[in-house]
């Protein structure tokens, strides 16, 4: 019984050594492909959707100078509380 779990030890740790590789040296590649994207990305210029919440957004940031992500997020919960969607 000790030798099987004497055994079993070892092959586990023998395992665990072996998985334990570094794999970049194996997949050099994946480095290139992650530099080509980064030089060909380029960023989402389209306009905003002409929607109720990104009209809302745009009158809310002429009248108080600005308005952030917290602050949408906030008047949408009220929005939902509102409608009862949203437990108070």
């Amino acid at each position: 019984m000790k030798k099987n779990i004497l055994l079993f030890v070892l092959t586990f740790c023998y395992a665990v050594a072996f998985a334990q590789n570094d794999s970049t040296n194996f997949h050099p590649a994946i480095f290139d492909r992650i530099a080509k994207s980064m030089s060909e990305f380029q960023l989402d210029t389209t306009a905003a959707p002409n929607d109720k919440t990104t009209k809302k957004i745009i009158e809310l940031r002429k009248l108080r100078g600005g308005f952030n992500i917290n602050e949408a997020i906030d008047f949408k919960l009220q929005e939902d509380k509102q409608k009862g969607d949203v437990p108070a």
